[in-house]
C-alpha cells in the first residue's frame, strides 16, 4: 500500500493487524515477534514508510504479559513488546513512522509508551 498525492508516491504503508497475530498463529508468541520483526523490516526497505500496528494493546499489554501465553516460549529480550519497542528504536532517522492503535492505550507496556517511540496520544 502507499499514500499518494497527485500520483506522486509520498510513503508505503505497512500495515500490522496485531489483534489476529495470535489467533493465526494458535497463540505462539514467537509468531507474533516474527510478524513485528518482518514488518519493520519491510518498512525500511521501502521508506519512507508509516507502520501501522493496529490493536496494539491485544499483543503489547502492560498486565497480561504479551498477549496469549503471557510472553512465554521466547528468548529472553524478544517479547512482543521489547521487541516493537527496539524495533521502533532501530528505525528512528530511516525514514519510518509508526502509528498505533488501541482500545485501551494504558494497557501497552511502558516501553513501548517511552519518550521517543509511541508517546503521543490522540482521540
Amino acid at each position: 500500500r502507499t499514500l499518494r498525492d497527485d500520483n506522486k508516491t509520498l510513503a508505503s504503508v505497512v500495515y500490522v493487524s496485531c489483534g489476529s497475530m495470535y489467533g493465526s498463529s494458535g497463540g505462539d508468541p514467537r509468531a507474533a515477534v516474527a510478524a513485528v520483526k518482518a514488518a519493520f523490516a519491510s518498512a525500511v526497505k521501502r521508506a519512507p514508510s508509516v507502520v501501522i500496528l493496529d490493536d496494539l494493546d491485544a499483543v503489547a499489554g502492560a498486565t497480561h504479559g504479551d498477549g496469549p501465553g503471557g510472553g512465554q516460549s521466547v528468548p529472553a529480550g524478544e517479547t512482543v513488546s521489547e521487541v516493537i519497542a527496539d524495533a521502533i528504536d532501530a528505525t528512528i532517522g530511516l525514514g519510518v513512522v509508526t502509528l498505533a492503535t488501541s482500545s485501551s492505550p494504558e494497557s501497552v507496556h511502558v516501553a513501548v509508551r517511552a519518550a521517543g517511540r509511541l508517546d503521543h496520544e490522540c482521540e
